[in-house]
């Protein structure tokens, strides 16, 4: 009987242990001033298509709670054709202004009117044809960030964003991880 009981006591402490988790989610979820629970079809749609109106609010969203930003992670892994990792130990911040490889190069120019360029430019050899969108997402500091490129050359993709805010020490912190999705 005595070991029955002690059955008995661990099962109610795993049920306890479970529910202290879906507690600890939901509190997590409502910390993060949202209570919107998001599909993973909602999640995919953010990362496919990252301009529109639905996915910038998504977006808001994932990055306020973990499971979410996993998921977001995971779907940027298979989606994109591209990936700089991250550059450099955590202890390294110096800025960095351009990353590339075979395939592509990340720049971001800072001109003398403080005006800030990001662009990828692809290799033509690689890319059977250019691409209509390109997104640049970002990942730092669990927190991710989305740049919409627009075409200025064949190959050529750039967007202006504002020198010292966020996107720009995102972009240019050497522990981001930069994904680039095209269509």
């Amino acid at each position: 009987m005595n070991q029955r009981d002690n059955g008995m006591d661990e099962q109610v402490f795993a049920a306890l242990q479970a529910y202290e988790l879906l507690k600890a989610d939901s509190l997590a979820i409502n910390k993060g001033q949202t209570n919107q629970a998001l599909s993973f079809t909602n999640i995919m749609h953010c990362a496919r298509s990252p301009h529109t109106e639905t996915a910038i609010s998504t977006l808001d969203i994932i990055n306020q709670v973990l499971d979410y930003r996993r998921k977001y992670r995971f779907i940027l892994n298979h989606l994109a054709q591209l990936q700089s990792p991250k550059q450099a130990a955590a202890s390294n911040t110096a800025a960095q202004l351009m990353r590339k490889s075979e395939q592509y190069e990340i720049t971001i120019d800072v001109n003398q009117a403080n005006k800030v360029i990001v662009s990828v430019k692809f290799n033509p050899a690689l890319v059977s044809e250019g691409p209509k969108r390109v997104h640049l997402h970002c990942e730092y500091d669990d927190t991710f960030y989305h740049l919409g490129l627009s075409e200025d050359a064949k190959y050529h993709y750039a967007n202006q964003i504002e020198q010292g805010g966020t996107m720009f020490a995102a972009l240019t912190h050497p522990s981001s991880h930069m994904y680039v999705v095209y269509e």
